[in-house]
């Protein structure tokens, strides 16, 4: 069979199971915009689909964030529209396509490839700087998944997100973490500006937002943790150019004394991503939840066994997506001392207080190598137990192919009969 995936990010959440297909002898592509740096995946073909510039953005007039999602969206269609018509040109027509809805890429699916069977994945919305690009990204979302045979999701929240005629049929499906390569033992020792940071105190901090770049709360933190730890290395990690020139901006205006500790930059190579993970003391996600459920960062830190550091209403919608996860039936918690309900067994949860007893949370944490060492055994053992990809990716496979088959089933049906009525 001939397998499309199609999303705004490579590898994403569609990695493992492309993988997997792949590895059962199908044919099978996988096209995005952006992809991480020095990776690849065994029998997967790529196709990137030329990157979409932001326009500029004058925020003063009204409608005007609308205007530019729509622009960056039609865009996207374009560039994927000459893409598709250049793999049809050489011969491939895929028999499934397994799609993000949340791509602009995805809206030309149906006329690219009217004869393949359209699967269409609810999925996370990155964040949007104001209401109207809400709107428009929402929007979006439902004209893509409009063109499923069958729809998916990841979390209870996206299920309810699909357009109601669709919903009736969708299916919920388990997230797959490649929990052998995020692993401490995979990791190599993480390097950075000539700096290792085995037998230092690095705290690492996700941003993917300008708005998260620019916040108060967090620089405050950032400088608390410079002033009172003389030992603490800070690392932003940033989702793309723009986040990372807010950021850096903002670093530069901090103490002289302070900057040689402190580096901002952007991550594109996975396996760099796995090695400061391991090599984190501390993790700090400022946004790290999409709706009801975690980017798909998150559980790779998790599955890396780092110390997740969350604020607590986003660590309280973790829980919850994680199932509550803490001693099951057979007591596999237990002997790491994880108890019924509680959060502090597996991350770090910053108290909705203020400033400073959110800093000082940090600096105990800093300073606790045990609760550490705990928190990053709790956190990895959940991802194994619940989203290792040897048992999640066979489900979600099986899931793809019975909703092709039934798909294929009525196609054949529908022929006969039309056949038979001549």
């Amino acid at each position: 069979m001939r397998i499309l995936f199609c999303a705004d990010t490579f590898p994403g959440r569609f990695g493992a199971l492309a993988a997997g297909f792949a590895a059962d002898g199908h044919e099978v592509f996988f096209a995005s915009h952006y992809g991480r740096r020095d990776f690849s995946i065994p029998g997967v073909h790529r196709v990137l689909f030329k990157p979409v510039r932001p326009p500029r953005v004058d925020k003063a007039l009204p409608g005007e964030a609308a205007r530019a999602e729509w622009s960056r969206t039609l865009l996207a269609s374009r560039y994927a529209s000459d893409a598709f018509a250049a793999m049809r040109k050489n011969g491939f027509i895929p028999d499934m396509v397994v799609f993000s809805g949340s791509s602009g890429a995805a809206l030309h699916l149906s006329c690219a490839f009217p004869e393949s069977v359209l699967l269409g994945f609810a999925d996370a919305q990155p964040a949007r700087a104001s209401r109207e690009a809400e709107e428009v990204a929402q929007l979006r979302l439902r004209a893509s998944l409009a063109q499923s045979h069958a729809c998916f999701a990841f979390s209870e929240q996206h299920l309810r997100g699909i357009p109601p005629l669709l919903r009736r049929e969708a299916s919920l499906l388990p997230l797959a973490v490649d929990t052998d390569f995020f692993s401490p033992e995979s990791a190599q020792p993480f390097v950075l500006e000539g700096q290792d940071f085995k037998d230092k105190k690095l705290v690492t901090i996700d941003l993917y937002s300008s708005a998260a770049a620019a916040s108060r709360e967090l620089w405050n933190l950032c400088a608390g943790m410079l002033a009172h730890r003389a030992e603490v290395f800070l690392l932003l990690s940033c989702s793309s150019p723009e986040v990372c020139e807010v950021a850096a901006n903002i670093a530069r205006s901090l103490p002289e004394s302070w900057l040689s500790r402190i580096v901002v930059q952007e991550f594109k190579s996975l396996h760099t991503w796995r090695d400061m993970l391991c090599a984190s003391t501390l993790h700090l996600c400022p946004e790290v939840i999409a709706g009801a459920a975690p980017r798909s960062e998150i559980v790779e830190a998790m599955s890396c066994g780092t110390v997740l550091v969350l604020p607590e209403a986003a660590a309280r919608v973790l829980d919850d997506f994680l199932g509550g996860f803490s001693c099951t039936s057979d007591h596999a918690g237990a002997d790491l001392g994880m108890r019924e309900g509680d959060l502090s067994s597996y991350l770090l949860s910053l108290p909705a207080t203020n400033t400073e007893e959110r800093l000082a949370t940090l600096c105990r944490a800093i300073d606790d190598a045990p609760l550490c060492t705990l928190l990053k055994k709790n956190s990895r053992m959940i991802i194994i137990r619940k989203f290792s990809e040897k048992l999640t990716v066979p489900q979600q496979k099986q899931c793809l192919l019975e909703a092709w088959q039934r798909w294929k089933q009525r196609e054949r049906c529908r022929t006969f009969y039309e056949k038979d009525m001549i």
